[in-house]
């Protein structure tokens, strides 16, 4: 499901704060001493007095006030909605320090625009006329406030009354009555049972799911876990996924110091490579693979086989303090399915795969280099099984997003699945080792367009 900028709690505060607003108006016009839309001594007036507020004579200067601050009030309200909103659209916690900060600014500003404005206009600084003006939106507010709750709390209660006789002969649903069991009882065992018949069917086509423990995963919405909260769907179809999004969603980002130029970056790699693994690379080859992460997010190493086409790949994502994903490519691979995985409708589960996971995974780190590295891509036809990415890579990188599969309407997806659809993290780099030989296909000039090809024609002594 989308991410919106606003839904309809946001709107039900919005519309509070209207409410809010209006009741602080009525009042203004209540307590105003000369006002004719209300007599003197009304019930609204004489509470102001007997809260100790003055009688006070509305002018311009004094009714500037109150609708200036009605106006701030809901901006700055619907301002922070907005801020709260933003944070959860990019993935973010809206409790985290830094939004605090935007929220306080937020506050700052409207306050310092009221203020600046308000002070303005009660020009020419008559101290009486200023005490007065302040004093009416202050009787303004508290009495404003105080019909808020008043009346609120009469339309809740009639809210709630309401309801109740509606739906006075249907169980409450805060308590489960003998025909209300009864009923839950009866649809668990026909689910179960259908979910039996599903998963003989499955087996019969040799899909065995992927749900862990053995559990068939049309099954899966219907077993608890220890504590009797019923396993929900999305764990039914993407259960890779969302075991990565447990096992990183309470994780904080790591953060990296980046002081090191480029030529340090190659010089050190070069030793790493010689010390720790011993691997003699020249440095101009170091230099044109990390020149080549800098132009393009794939990348191809073809030559002999031996020559440290993968090793590469796998030790400079160690060098970085990560850890590349390496997929063998097969020679059966003819689509997308192949690495991405397809929906069985038999087992109702996502054939997933670790490619897949791993793509999936690397959405959590968006501070690190990434590296998805696909051996002897070229044992298939890369234009088969890799289009997708193909054609996506060479799009703006806020568009790099990879359709799963169609959801239904109702379905709540893993957190970086939102409508069927895979965001290829910008941080993320494939690339491909590929051997000259009679076992592979040759490399079309459609893919030499898209990537960045570096030669290995001898073996580093």
């Amino acid at each position: 499901m989308r991410k919106s900028h606003f839904t309809r709690k946001n709107f039900i505060v919005i519309a509070l704060f209207f409410f809010w607003a209006f009741m602080i108006g009525v009042s203004a016009l209540a307590i105003d001493n000369v006002n004719p839309v209300f007599a003197k001594n009304n019930p609204i007036q004489l509470l102001a007095v007997g809260m100790g507020f003055p009688r006070i004579n509305g002018s311009f200067n004094t009714w500037l006030l109150v609708p200036l601050f009605l106006v701030l009030l809901i901006v700055g309200a619907a301002a922070i909605i907005f801020e709260i909103r933003l944070a959860a659209y990019y993935g973010d916690k809206p409790t985290r320090g830094k939004w605090w900060g935007i929220y306080a600014a937020t506050i700052v500003v409207v306050a310092g625009l009221f203020g600046g404005i308000s002070y303005a206009g009660q020009y020419p600084w008559d101290p009486e006329y200023v005490k007065n003006a302040y004093l009416f939106l202050g009787a303004s507010v508290a009495i404003g406030t105080i019909l808020f709750v008043v009346f609120g709390l009469i339309v809740l209660n009639v809210c709630f009354i309401w309801v109740n006789v509606r739906n006075i002969d249907k169980p409450f649903f805060g308590s489960r009555g003998e025909q209300l069991a009864a009923n839950d009882e009866q649809a668990d065992e026909a689910e179960l049972a259908m979910a039996k018949e599903q998963g003989s069917l499955a087996e019969s086509f040799g899909e065995n799911g992927g749900a862990a423990g053995g559990v068939n995963p049309a099954q899966a919405n219907i077993v608890r876990s220890e504590e009797g909260a019923a396993i929900t769907d999305k764990e039914r179809v993407f259960p890779g996924l969302c075991s990565v999004d447990y096992a990183y969603i309470a994780q904080r980002p790591q953060y990296f110091e980046d002081n090191l130029s480029l030529p340090e970056i190659c010089t050190r790699f070069r030793n790493y490579l010689a010390k720790e693994e011993k691997l003699y690379f020249d440095e101009t080859t170091i230099r044109c693979f990390i020149a080549g992460l800098a132009a393009s997010h794939f990348i191809i190493l073809e030559g002999l086989s031996g020559t440290g086409k993968s090793s590469l790949a796998r030790y400079f994502s160690e060098f970085i303090s990560e850890k590349a994903f390496f997929e063998a490519v097969q020679a059966t691979w003819r689509d997308k399915t192949s690495i991405l995985g397809y929906f069985n409708d038999f087992s109702k589960s996502n054939k997933e795969t670790e490619f897949l996971n791993r793509l999936y995974e690397f959405n959590y780190k968006t501070n690190n280099l990434t590296f998805m590295v696909l051996d002897e891509l070229n044992i298939s036809r890369i234009e088969y099984y890799f289009a997708d990415f193909l054609s996506v890579l060479e799009y703006p990188v806020e568009d790099w997003k990879i359709k799963i599969m169609q959801f239904p309407y109702d379905f709540e997806p893993p957190v970086h699945l939102r409508d069927g659809i895979l965001k290829i993290p910008a941080n993320t780099y494939f690339i491909g080792t590929a051997n000259k030989d009679d076992s592979t296909y040759t490399i079309t000039d459609k893919v030499y367009d898209r990537a960045i090809t570096i030669n290995f024609d001898d073996r580093n002594e």
